[in-house]
């Protein structure tokens, strides 16, 4: 019996050093689970990606970088049909439109109009045929079941 109870005692030890030598082998390659958690590598290069900032009561505007190293900013003007005034660059490329719309007539932008700008710069940022396709139309999410008008349609 006594030789029954040495041998599991020493089994559990045995186990126990194996983990922690296996959790300090993960601790030096930098793969430890949960601990890095929130912690984000930083990436040589641009940033792709977005940033919206309001300036006035009148203007919202924002800037991102494109997958094809394009930099490209919106601005939009407040008044009762909003213009939402693009353009990209790209070395000595420009390109600029404009797109207009009523996000008055969607019931949700007057509740929340930072979450619709939000919206709208990332729906600039996913659309493939910027300044191009006079058909598509730039939606913000909240406004899914808004009037046609409500969305901005590039103006030609």
């Amino acid at each position: 019996m006594a030789l029954l109870t040495n041998f599991t005692v020493l089994l559990v030890l045995a186990c126990i050093s194996h983990q922690m030598i296996l959790g300090g082998c993960q601790k030096s390659h930098g793969r430890r689970g949960r601990g890095n958690r929130g912690q984000h590598k930083e990436r040589s290069g641009q940033k792709v990606g977005r940033q919206t900032k309001s300036v006035s009561v009148s203007q919202m505007m924002g800037k991102w970088v494109t997958k094809d190293a394009s930099e490209c900013s919106w601005i939009a003007a407040r008044e009762t049909l909003i213009t939402l005034n693009v353009t990209c660059r790209k070395g000595d490329i420009s390109i600029s439109c404009e797109y207009a719309a009523r996000p008055s007539l969607c019931p949700q932008y007057a509740s929340s109009e930072v979450d619709y700008w939000v919206q709208i710069s990332k729906a600039l940022k996913k659309h493939k045929n910027l300044c191009q396709d006079k058909h598509g139309l730039l939606r913000a999410g909240m406004c899914r079941g808004a009037a046609r008008e409500a969305h901005f349609r590039l103006r030609v």
